[in-house]
């Protein structure tokens, strides 16, 4: 379905069995490949979304939203520019899938066929609430609370938060290191959201955990964590959050086997928390 402010209804792009079968058949293969362990074939993985590009229709499925914001001439009626960007809300297996990487016939990929990208959505209800709370900022947060290296043993952890303090009117609170534990992380959160809206950048470790979907986490100091269940349950003052980065290994996977897809930044965003890197 393709929805949009401009189309009274949806415009549907169908699918015959034979198509679905081969899509579900894709999907599989992809996600085979993926959770195999190791560093995948990047021949083997471009022809996974190769593959994926093709049952997924793409072409398509892109030419009709280009379609939606056509007006006017011919040329803008087949091309569309006017539209900037899209959202892309996935379904089951398809929440594993990365859209916004698959090619079109030309070679372009989803993502670059849009001047501001393509994003995604677990939900259009989480839609909805990002672009209410992202429609009252009015700039990105000056303060920060950075979680930076607990574990000590990613380098390039350290780096990032480097650079992140030596940019201009950023006003960081970072937690290094040992610094970093649970206590001291919603200490900070605390003194952050009461002084407004602020930033939370977490560079450290991940896990997913499979069918433990509320024990997915980001490391903290001490053996410490921030999961799932910490962020549904409003462990942390994360209402006045309106920049979040999840700089952390599977941070971004989540629970495919319901309908909605269920991680970290499912409960980031259902918390209030907008937008979500």
């Amino acid at each position: 379905f393709v929805l949009a402010e401009t189309l009274p209804l949806p415009r549907v792009v169908e699918y015959d069995a034979d198509e679905v079968e081969a899509l579900v058949y894709a999907v599989e293969a992809f996600q085979t490949t993926v959770t195999a362990g190791g560093r995948p074939d990047p021949a083997a993985f471009d022809a996974h979304l190769s593959q994926l590009a093709s049952a997924l229709k793409v072409d398509e499925v892109v030419a009709a939203v280009r379609r939606t914001g056509a007006k006017g001439s011919d040329e803008e009626r087949h091309h569309g520019p006017s539209i900037a960007s899209v959202v892309l809300l996935a379904h089951g297996a398809l929440h594993a899938v990365p859209i916004h990487a698959l090619r079109c016939a030309d070679g372009i990929r989803v993502s670059e066929v849009f001047p501001a990208g393509a994003s995604y959505t677990p939900s259009l209800e989480l839609l909805a609430r990002a672009q209410a709370a992202a429609a009252t900022l009015a700039t990105l947060p000056r303060r920060a609370v950075v979680v930076q290296n607990p574990t000590n043993d990613l380098d390039g952890a350290d780096q990032e938060v480097q650079h992140l303090q030596s940019l201009p009117n950023c006003d960081a609170t970072v937690l290094p290191h040992d610094d970093a534990t649970r206590e001291r992380l919603r200490s900070a959160i605390d003194a952050a959201s009461a002084s407004g809206d602020y930033g939370l950048h977490l560079a450290t470790h991940g896990s997913f955990a499979v069918g433990s979907r509320l024990d997915s986490a980001v490391e903290l100091a001490g053996g410490d964590s921030l999961s799932v269940f910490d962020v549904l349950s409003r462990q942390f003052a994360l209402e006045r959050c309106a920049l979040c980065v999840l700089s952390a290994c599977e941070s971004g996977l989540s629970d495919t086997t319901a309908e909605e897809c269920v991680g970290l930044p499912a409960a980031m965003l259902s918390s209030g928390v907008a937008p979500l890197v």
